[in-house]
């Protein structure tokens, strides 16, 4: 038998009627009395805050804000019934007590709302101070949902007022993270210059140090690693000129103990993705004919990208990708797809030429970024598919550890901005 919905409305009225109700809470904002609850001290005892209360006690205070006075009622009620209803206006105040008062799995359950609010902001200052908040508030679950947004729209966040005003522990939680989607690490570098030069002498010596080891500068082209003068960049550029210059065996160490410097980002810059513009997968549905290619009745391209960025796979022909957007279920012959659109990439190439160690050693990792265009007459309600083919993610392999990975990415996983 389950009664646990009878025993919670039962409470709920228990709590609605004041009966034998012995301690007095007095909701606080600013130093006044707002608002007079009673509550029953048992039920409160409960509560990790509270689990001090003593028969003896009679009155408790909670201070608030004005803005999340309305809830406190809710949320004790919350505390007889398991239930209330939380909606993106009430999220933050409800989120917040439920930190305070030691409510975890209700704080959590908020804190999901906060991911409804991300988009809503192109400024990108509300998911800024949502940052903020997550990281006043020791919440690492909407410190990693602010970090995956915004690193999502890392190339729109770069270009918004609100990029150099972020905190230091957000650009470096930002620049920690792989999903950072952007053209390419020369652009994370630009950015992170443009963000210290904002900061001034606010920047301590020591922050600057710890940042700049985050930019992965094996994933910086040798021409735009020269661009970089200055001793800081020493370091970083002899470690990008020596992956672009030697072979991969002669690097088995560096791969081994700073991985994360050879792990490529998701980057969107050519030659390592493909784009089909909101337009004309717009057209492409209105026509069916896509006027890039040749076979214009299907919505395919075929591009080409480098074995390797190493200078020793520069020696073997390019890799072919053949990429092909699916925009209505009759265009896919497999039955067992049924939602569309669906995108494919395909090698249409093995590169035999490549020696053995290293032809079932590249791994190609591929990636899709969905990206909303901006609300215009002509695009509204379409998406532009950035076929990140963004690019092609190599893993090197020796035996059963992987050594290295280095390029970039497209087509299994899914991003979305």
């Amino acid at each position: 038998m389950e009664h646990s919905t009878i025993i919670s409305g039962l409470l709920g009225q228990l709590f609605d009627s004041g009966r034998d109700c012995g301690l007095i809470l007095s909701v606080v904002v600013e130093n006044n009395t707002v608002e007079i609850i009673c509550a029953h001290k048992l039920i409160l005892s409960l509560v990790p805050r509270w689990s001090f209360l003593g028969s003896s006690q009679a009155n408790l205070s909670i201070e608030v804000s004005s803005k999340c006075q309305p809830h406190v009622a809710y949320l004790v009620r919350y505390l007889y019934t398991g239930q209330i209803n939380i909606t993106v206006t009430s999220a933050q105040c409800i989120h917040k007590m439920a930190s305070e008062w030691g409510l975890k799995a209700l704080q959590e359950e908020a804190g999901k709302l906060f991911t409804l609010l991300l988009p809503k902001d192109a400024t990108f200052q509300a998911q800024s101070s949502l940052f903020d908040y997550a990281v006043s508030m020791d919440d690492e679950a909407l410190q990693n949902s602010c970090l995956r947004y915004m690193a999502w729209k890392c190339e729109a966040l770069v270009a918004s007022p609100s990029w150099t005003g972020l905190s230091v522990f957000a650009v470096k939680g930002l620049l920690s993270r792989t999903d950072l989607t952007v053209p390419s690490e020369y652009f994370v570098l630009q950015a992170l210059e443009r963000w210290e030069k904002a900061q001034g002498k606010a920047l301590v010596s020591g922050d600057q140090f710890d940042l700049l080891k985050l930019i992965r500068f094996p994933m910086i082209s040798a021409e735009d690693l020269h661009r970089f003068q200055g001793p800081r960049y020493q370091a970083g550029k002899l470690q990008g000129f020596q992956f672009n210059a030697l072979a991969i065996g002669n690097l088995f160490g560096e791969l081994m103990s700073e991985w994360k410097s050879y792990t490529p980002r998701i980057y969107t810059s050519k030659p390592w993705s493909f784009t089909f513009t909101s337009q004309e997968v717009s057209n492409f549905n209105s026509t069916e004919i896509y006027l890039k290619v040749v076979d214009r009745y299907n919505l395919g391209f075929t591009f080409r990208t480098p074995v390797h960025n190493s200078a020793y796979f520069a020696l073997f022909d390019d890799m072919s990708w053949n990429t092909r957007l699916f925009v209505k279920s009759h265009e896919y012959s497999n039955s067992s797809v049924i939602v569309c659109p669906y995108a494919s990439l395909l090698s249409e190439n093995s590169n035999s030429a490549l020696p053995v160690v290293f032809k079932n050693g590249i791994v190609y990792k591929n990636k899709i970024v969905l990206r909303r265009p901006t609300a215009t007459k002509e695009n509204r309600g379409t998406m532009a598919l950035l076929l990140k083919c963004t690019a092609v993610h190599r893993q090197i392999s020796r035996g059963r550890q992987t050594i290295y990975h280095k390029a970039k990415k497209p087509a299994t996983e899914v991003y979305a901005g």
